[in-house]
């Protein structure tokens, strides 16, 4: 409702009015002295001493001549800066500053070297906290491979939807049979192998295998190893790989004989036969077909020779009429490859002539 229509406003209306304070205004508080401030923190975190103990003194003098706060705070600063000066000083000259930063490094290399099972890469040498290989680790050691270590890891394997689970016997025999795979690619020359190297390998654990980790790492471990046992082109010449591939190719081939009764079915091992005939005729021809250093072809040429004869030989089992024929070919297909000829091959190389104690075609004649 509009007030005038009412004869004007129901009180008096007065302008609004503050009497002047008795009191005068709070003086504005003084700003505390940021090298004061500076100076305590340095002194408390011990961070460069004698940087702290120089603030406080320059703080002290611009609070003397310019006013403010802080005081408190620089001598604070200076107090605990002298003491961790003194401290430095001490440890310098009695020796301990070096230990305490031998210690430090050797922590640091420490936290770097370590690392996790599942994150460990191909061609990685490593040692295992403790020397005990028999129990779960989480972590290992990354060593150089020319010095002294427990193991060397030849790949990762990632589990399948399709593959068992880990946990499973079903899925440790398929794990074992991924790391020979995976060992037999990174040493193909089997007579690299030291006598007392084995297969080693780490699996997902329970709570892993939870939170998603599916990689099976590989590696082989040994008493005294020192140096890498990879095979490669970093560690042999081309005429080297030339040769191990040759002979690696047919000792893959023969891992490959069939679980089967020959009398049950003779397919399976024709078939194998077969494969060695065709194996054994590629690596003669590649033997062949390779320029040789001077004083390596005769020996070379020589290994090119039983090939074809074993190849022969395994082609005639392919075809054979009754189990005792294919087994008397395949006798045949074996003693054609002498250990002999194999260690003249390697010697002209430059390789290992030492075979290993399970050597299958190792027979002579």
């Amino acid at each position: 409702m509009d007030p005038s229509a009412q004869g004007g406003p129901p009180y008096p209306q007065h302008p609004s009015y503050h009497p002047p304070s008795p009191y005068p205004p709070p003086p504005r508080p003084e700003s505390v002295n940021g090298l004061a401030i500076t100076s305590l923190v340095v002194g408390v975190v011990c961070c460069l001493p004698p940087l702290g103990l120089v603030l406080g003194a320059v703080a002290l003098g611009q609070i003397s001549r310019k006013g403010g706060r802080g005081k408190g705070m620089a001598i604070a600063g200076i107090v605990l800066s002298s003491i961790s000066t003194l401290l430095v000083l001490l440890m310098v000259v009695t020796g301990a500053a070096g230990d305490a930063w031998n210690g430090f490094r050797d922590g640091v290399e420490g936290a770097s070297r370590s690392k996790s099972t599942q994150n460990l890469r191909k061609g990685e040498c490593f040692d295992v906290p403790g020397g005990d290989l028999e129990r779960e680790v989480g972590h290992v050691d990354i060593v150089p491979c020319d010095e002294r270590h427990d193991a060397e890891v030849t790949g990762t394997y990632r589990f399948k939807r399709s593959d068992p689970a880990p946990g499973s016997p079903a899925g440790e025999t398929f794990a074992e049979d991924r790391c020979l795979d995976l060992n037999d690619a990174y040493v193909p020359d089997s007579w690299a192998f030291p006598d007392d190297v084995e297969m080693y390998y780490y699996l997902p654990t329970r709570q892993g295998w939870a939170r998603g980790d599916r990689a099976v790492t590989c590696a082989l471990t040994g008493e005294a190893l020192t140096r890498s046992l990879r095979v490669g082109p970093g560690t042999h010449d081309p005429d080297q790989l030339s040769y191990i591939n040759a002979e690696h190719a047919v000792e893959r081939a023969a891992y490959e004989e069939p679980d089967a009764d020959f009398s049950d079915d003779p397919t399976p091992y024709r078939s194998w036969a077969q494969e060695m005939a065709t194996v054994l005729a590629e690596q003669a021809t590649a033997l062949r077909g390779r320029s040789w250093p001077e004083g390596a072809s005769p020996s070379l040429t020589a290994r090119a020779k039983q090939f074809e004869a074993s190849g022969k030989a395994w082609a005639a089992a392919a075809k054979a009429a009754d189990e005792d024929a294919f087994w008397a070919h395949v006798t045949a297909a074996e003693w054609a490859l002498t250990t002999e000829a194999r260690i003249a091959a390697r010697d002209a190389l430059g390789l290992s002539t030492t075979p290993p104690p399970d050597e299958e075609y190792a027979t002579g004649a």
